[in-house]
C-alpha cells in the first residue's frame, strides 16, 4: 500500500529535482607582498644572549687607600661567578647579571712611626642590568652589597728599643679600638671600587654582544619595513624581536617555548600565493638564507656544508622556520 502511494505521488508531482551545483574554487593568483604581510620573528635563546657576558669576573690590582690616617698600599685579588637571567617583559627585553664572589687584599700602611699590616676579605653580590631597544643593549650602573672582614696581621714601629715598644703598644690599642670603623671604611671603599670595575668590564662585554646581535638581526633588512614596527619581548629562555604591523596582537607572537639550545630561529608567516620581487616567498627565504648564514662563517666555517644538520628549514603551524644551531 505504501509503495503504491509513493508511486502515485511521484507520477503526479510537478516538482523536479535539480542536480546540486558544483562550485569549482579558482586558485588564488599570486600577489606581490606588502609590508603588512610580514610577521617576521627572530628568537634568540638565552645561551646566545648571555654568551661571553657570563664569563668569570676576575682581576688583580694595586691597592692604595687611606683609612683613619693610615696610608696603605698592597695588592687585591678579585674573583666572581656570573649568572645571567633574562627578565619576563612584554614591552621590551632585558637581562640582569648577578656577580658574586670575594675580594682579598693584603696591605701595609704607616701612621706616623707605626707600621700596620692588614688583611681584608670582602664577600660581595653585585647586579648589572641590560636593556635591549631593538638595536643595541645599554646598561644601568652596577649595584654592590658587600661584607668585609678586616684582620690586623702585624703592628710594628720605625723606632728602636723603648720608643718602638711604646709605639707598638699604642698602635695596637688604637687599632683594636677603631677596628669596626676601619672595617666599615674598607668595605665602603671596596664596594665603590667594585662598582667602577664591574661597569667598565661589563660595558666592554656588551660591545661584543651588540655586534653579534647586529649580525643575527641582519636578515630583517631583506624585508619591507614601511608600515611595520619592531616589537620586542623577553622571557627566561629567549629574546624575541617581531617585525609586524602595529598594534601588535597577542596572537602575533609565537607561543612555542620548547628548549631551544643554541639555535637561533627566524619565523616567517606564510600565505599561499604570496610573492616578493616576483619570487615565491619560500624560494625567497631559502635564497636569502646563505647570505644571512655567511655572517657566521668567520667563526663557523662548516656551517654551509651540504647536509649540515645544524641548519634546518621547516614548517610549523603556518610559519616557515629557519633554525640555525650555533653550537
Amino acid at each position: 500500500m505504501f509503495s503504491l502511494l509513493l508511486a502515485v505521488l511521484l507520477q503526479s508531482s510537478s516538482l523536479t529535482v535539480e542536480p546540486p551545483e558544483v562550485v569549482v574554487a579558482t586558485p588564488a593568483s599570486p600577489r606581490e607582498a606588502t609590508a603588512e604581510d610580514f610577521p617576521v620573528l627572530i628568537r634568540i635563546p638565552h645561551s646566545l644572549v648571555s654568551k661571553g657576558v657570563d664569563r668569570e669576573f676576575k682581576h688583580s690590582s694595586t691597592v692604595q687607600r687611606e683609612v683613619m690616617g693610615t696610608n696603605s698600599t698592597g695588592t687585591a685579588h678579585c674573583k666572581g661567578t656570573v649568572t645571567c637571567t633574562i627578565e619576563t617583559k612584554t614591552d621590551g627585553a632585558a637581562f640582569c647579571c648577578r656577580i658574586s664572589g670575594t675580594v682579598q687584599s693584603d696591605t701595609c700602611g704607616t701612621n706616623g712611626p707605626a707600621i700596620i699590616r692588614s688583611n681584608a676579605v670582602t664577600s660581595y653580590v653585585a647586579h648589572k642590568r641590560f636593556s635591549f631597544d631593538g638595536h643595541q643593549f645599554t646598561s644601568t650602573p652596577a649595584s654592590v652589597v658587600a661584607n668585609t672582614r678586616l684582620t690586623f696581621t702585624g703592628i710594628d714601629s720605625t723606632l728602636p728599643r723603648l720608643g718602638g715598644r711604646i709605639v707598638r703598644r699604642v698602635a695596637t690599642q688604637r687599632a683594636d679600638k677603631s677596628h669596626s670603623q676601619a672595617e666599615a671604611i674598607t668595605r665602603s671603599m671596596t664596594e665603590k671600587d667594585l662598582c667602577q670595575r664591574i661597569d667598565a668590564d661589563f660595558d666592554a662585554r656588551i660591545i661584543d654582544l651588540n655586534k653579534s646581535f647586529a649580525k643575527r638581526l641582519s636578515f630583517l633588512k631583506h624585508f619591507p619595513s614601511a608600515g611595520n614596527k619592531v616589537h620586542i619581548r623577553s622571557h627566561p629562555d629567549s629574546v624575541e624581536i617581531y617585525l609586524g604591523k602595529a598594534p601588535i596582537r597577542p596572537s602575533d607572537w609565537i607561543e612555542v617555548h620548547a628548549p631551544m639550545g643554541n639555535a637561533i630561529e627566524l619565523w616567517l608567516r606564510i600565505e599561499p600565493g604570496l610573492i616578493i620581487a616576483q619570487t615565491p616567498i619560500t624560494t625567497f627565504l631559502v635564497s636569502k638564507a646563505p647570505t644571512w648564514l655567511a655572517t657566521y662563517l668567520s667563526s663557523n666555517p662548516n656551517l654551509l656544508v651540504p647536509g649540515n644538520k645544524e641548519i634546518a628549514i621547516e614548517a610549523h603551524d603556518g610559519w616557515v622556520v629557519l633554525r640555525l644551531n650555533e653550537g
